[in-house]
């Protein structure tokens, strides 16, 4: 018997190899899952949202009910469930740790009354919220931060993403890893917001009127603040001042970037 392949072997296997690597380059899809849930809940509650590898958006609805639209990525690899609990409307999303291919995660629509708590956490993907809430959290492993036109009290995370803050009114906790941070809005006397990211720029609009102290910080980059301060401390990297009556704090920091105040 010959130690060396014959013509027809060869061909065999050179088909063989074709049809692999044509296998190995095709893309499989996903199977996704489409759902809707209807959720009557108190004139004041809480929002607890908790999923993965997914964006969350939550807008403004009309009534006393929340409506829930799920697009869920692989729905036999997770666990996904809608249920109230008292005055608190949890909606999670779990993976089974099956580790396929494409991964798994589902992505939230969520229309509500106004008058909610938000609880909001996702990994990989974004986080909106407009027109609601009273108070709460947005926390984000990768993806942007939006939270416009609501007052209270807000702490917002993300590792890897911007954060734009935009018509808000109360006090905030702003951080993220690498993305600039704007900020337009009022901040409540006795209150202390602090504004941090590691890389990127603040933007701040507050106006003239605002009656904050202000303590502004980078390493690598300007500060520039468009109203003259009270009571100023300024070194190369740092100025510190009064606007108005300095009844609100705000801190801000960035190792890498400019900082604006307007």
């Amino acid at each position: 018997m010959s130690l060396f392949p014959s013509k027809l072997q060869l061909v065999v296997g050179a088909l063989l190899l074709t049809l692999v690597a044509a296998g190995c380059g095709e893309r499989v899809e996903p199977e996704t899952e489409l759902r809707s849930d209807l959720v009557d809940v108190p004139p004041s509650y809480v929002l607890f949202v908790d999923t993965f590898n997914g964006s969350i958006d939550v807008t403004q609805g009309t009534g006393p009910r929340v409506e829930i639209k799920a697009t869920i990525k692989q729905p036999k690899e997770l666990d996904y469930s809608v249920v109230l609990e008292g005055d608190t409307l949890r909606v999670v999303a779990e993976d089974r740790g099956s580790h396929v291919r494409p991964n798994p995660g589902v992505s939230l629509e969520i229309t509500t009354p106004p008058n909610v708590r938000l609880e909001l956490q996702t990994t990989n993907g974004h986080i909106t919220a407009i027109g609601v809430g009273t108070s709460g959290a947005l926390d984000t492993s990768n993806g942007r931060l939006t939270l416009e036109n609501t007052t209270g009290v807000y702490t917002l995370n993300t590792s890897n993403g911007s954060v734009n803050l935009s018509g808000v009114l109360g006090s905030f906790g702003v951080d993220t890893s690498n993305g600039r941070i704007h900020f337009d809005g009022e901040l409540d006397e006795g209150t202390e917001t602090v504004l941090r990211t590691s890389n990127g720029r603040i933007s701040v609009v507050i106006g003239p009127d605002a009656d904050v102290r202000i303590d502004a910080e980078t390493s690598r980059g300007q500060i520039e603040i468009s109203y003259p301060l009270d009571d100023v401390l300024t070194s190369a990297s740092r100025t510190v001042g009064t606007l108005g009556d300095g009844g609100a704090k705000l801190f801000l920091r960035t190792p890498n970037g400019g900082i604006t105040v307007e």
